[in-house]
């Protein structure tokens, strides 16, 4: 009996597929899942969709769809670690014969492919961190509030309820160091993200203490230009040094007059720090949420300065990834808390909620030290940092 060629080659790619993937998700229950998403007519759509498959001749098949069926796996592998992150390998074992989560798997395979055109799947890395739920929805928020914010900017349209010269420069700041930090997990740079960490948490900082403020945010642009006009003359601009005067600023304290000097024009601002604290020192502690924020950002602040000053440092390869992650995800759900009270915005795309995705993938990602620790997918996941790619 002739041998039908695509059963042979969808044989051939299965076997190429468990072998790529062995040691990071049991082979059938890959393969199961692999199928049962395919089979899924509702998901094929979207895959013809995203991926413009529209010629399904055989010889499409052999040299297209093995790249197709691997990004798939690839999205199948890290949602499954993610959902088993703090399950033991009998609780694994038991999911694996679930029909109800093959399911859940599929379900959250598809909805990352329906807003895959908010991903970062352009730099075509070949990184798998890409493809990490927590690593994935930063990088759809980032793209979807960066895309909202540009509309509105190319639209002129009014900004309301905040100072549009403090809230369009700080957000446009916010989303680009976002993206960028989105960048670098993807080439697995990790470390070097904390430098951007910072730049978001005083942007964001800043932001809340000034926004109130008329005067501050003059100032504050103000002294922006006098740092600009000094960074290509390497001279203090005549106005800024009148400014000193006025506000009595030695000369050992005029580098933090240029970057907090603007502190000044805030009422609440008693402390005369002109540094980061004095910028948390101008929020006031009027809710709960503003003294909990204030709290985080001072924290965090000072975490990524010890990465950033110490070389020294021995550290579990995936703890600082996830709390890479986590420090944006948290970050990127505050910034779209301002756009959802600015912008009539509507987060469903192609019928998944990416908001309500995002959260999620971010509350199941709180992980202690005792769970990075025991976590099996932890151990996987550090294993990945020497290889960041599933084929040798």
């Amino acid at each position: 009996m002739e041998k039908n060629p695509f059963r042979q080659y969808q044989k051939e790619n299965d076997d190429f597929l468990k072998k790529s993937f062995a040691g990071w998700i049991k082979q059938n229950f890959l393969i199961t899942v692999k199928n049962t998403f395919l089979n899924n007519p509702l998901f094929f759509e979207k895959i013809l969709e995203k991926y413009q498959l529209f010629d399904m001749s055989i010889d499409h098949h052999v040299h297209r769809q093995n790249d197709l069926e691997f990004e798939i796996c690839q999205f199948i592998v890290m949602f499954h670690l993610h959902n088993t992150f703090k399950l033991k390998e009998s609780e694994i074992g038991k999911l694996q014969n679930d029909k109800d989560y093959i399911i859940k798997l599929c379900s959250q395979v598809y909805d990352a492919i329906a807003i895959k055109n908010y991903s970062l799947s352009y730099l075509n890395s070949n990184s798998i961190f890409e493809y990490y739920p927590l690593a994935y929805y930063c990088g759809v928020m980032t793209n979807f509030l960066s895309n909202c914010l540009n509309e509105k900017i190319a639209l002129n349209e009014k900004i309301d309820k905040y100072n549009e010269r403090i809230f369009i420069p700080s957000f446009s700041k916010i989303l680009t160091k976002s993206l960028a930090t989105c960048v670098l997990i993807n080439a697995n740079l990790f470390e070097e993200t904390f430098s951007f960490i910072r730049y978001i948490i005083e942007t964001l900082a800043i932001f809340v203490a000034i926004n109130n403020y008329p005067d501050a945010i003059e100032f504050h642009n103000k002294l922006a230009i006098y740092r600009y006009e000094r960074s290509i003359n390497g001279e203090y601009p005549k106005e800024f040094l009148e400014d000193c005067s006025k506000y009595n600023i030695e000369q050992k304290q005029r580098n933090s007059f240029l970057n907090y000097g603007w502190l000044f024009a805030i009422p609440t601002f008693k402390s005369n720090k002109l540094s980061f604290d004095g910028v948390l020192d101008a929020i006031p502690p009027d809710t709960k949420e503003l003294i909990n924020l204030k709290e985080y950002f001072k924290k965090t602040y000072k975490q990524c300065g010890v990465f950033i000053h110490s070389t020294t440092i021995k550290h579990d390869n995936c703890s600082v990834m996830l709390n890479i992650l986590q420090n944006l995800a948290y970050m990127l759900d505050i910034t779209s808390v301002f756009f959802s009270d600015v912008f009539n915005l509507s987060y469903i795309v192609d019928g998944v909620n990416i908001k309500e995705n995002f959260r999620k993938i971010y509350l199941e990602s709180q992980y202690d030290e005792n769970d990075l620790k025991s976590s099996k997918t932890a151990k996987k996941i550090n294993e990945l940092f020497l290889r960041p790619s599933f084929i040798k």
